[in-house]
């Protein structure tokens, strides 16, 4: 009677795909399925564009950013111009060259915000 118990179980086990209880089986391909559907797509390169600035709030951090960055340019620039290490200027004018670009951006960024009125309540 026991082996035939034994034989049983070891049935019902074998019967489980991966053993342990089905349930917790199901609930785990559930899970993976949900997953795996949640991050299709995030292999493709994202072709959304942000929206231009259009707050108040956004507009002045943006004014703020562009001032940090220029500030940072400035500091590259008598970096540059201060220093006798060619390692170092080299440094310092990648680093120019990037805050300029970032200055670049930012200002057509701002540019290209629509106007926004104070009466929009």
């Amino acid at each position: 009677m026991r082996a035939t118990l034994l034989i049983a179980a070891c049935v019902a086990l074998a019967a489980c795909e991966g053993g342990g209880d089905p349930v917790q089986q199901a609930l785990r391909d559930a899970s993976a399925e949900r997953q795996a559907a949640a991050y299709q797509g995030y292999d493709q390169p994202s072709t959304k564009v942000a929206p231009p600035v259009t707050s108040d709030a956004e507009e002045a951090a943006l004014d703020v950013l562009i001032a940090e960055t220029r500030r940072a340019a400035e500091a590259s620039e008598r970096l540059r111009d201060s220093t006798t290490d060619p390692a170092l200027r080299e440094i310092a004018e990648t680093q120019l060259a990037e805050h300029q670009a970032s200055i670049t951006a930012l200002e057509s960024r701002r540019s290209a915000a629509p106007a926004v009125s104070a009466s929009a309540d």
